[in-house]
């Protein structure tokens, strides 16, 4: 689906702080929204937990960095990393070039995948963005994605 020019797949869900996550087998990945991804800008350099290491649903599992701002990754899903994208470690421009592909942050074994449903829907994409874009613009925040 697409919405004010940025796209959300269908068959992602979308955790409140801009993170999607999707099943794979017995894995589920997780990566940034190109909503985040645009408001952000640039990302220079990304810090991401560990194989191995466990994560909690809402809490941090990675910071970014970009040429103006510095903020946490949310985990969108409670469990074991069972794989960390170590391209987007090296060249973080990858999450912004590819976002729901190549750009994966990482990929976790879910305590409960019942706490998938927990999270929006790409039917939920259009009210929760629609009040970010309005919070953003109040504050002249906000950042228009750039046509391709």
């Amino acid at each position: 689906m697409e919405y004010e020019g940025y796209n959300f797949p269908n068959e992602l869900r979308y955790h409140v702080e801009h993170c999607w996550a999707k099943v794979e087998g017995e894995l589920v990945v997780v990566g940034l929204t190109e909503f985040v991804i645009v408001q952000a800008g640039d990302i220079v350099h990304i810090k991401s937990l560990e194989v191995g290491d466990e994560v909690e649903k809402d809490k941090q599992f990675a910071s970014i960095e970009t040429g103006k701002y510095v903020g946490k990754l949310y985990s969108p899903i409670s469990g074991v990393i069972e794989g960390v994208n170590e391209e987007v470690l090296d060249e973080p421009m990858l999450i912004g070039e590819s976002p729901y592909d190549k750009g994966w942050i990482i990929k976790v074994k879910p305590n409960d995948i019942s706490e998938m449903e927990n999270l929006m829907s790409v039917k939920e994409i259009p009210e929760y963005i629609g009040k970010k874009i309005a919070e953003l613009k109040e504050k002249n925040l906000y950042k228009e994605k750039k046509k391709r």
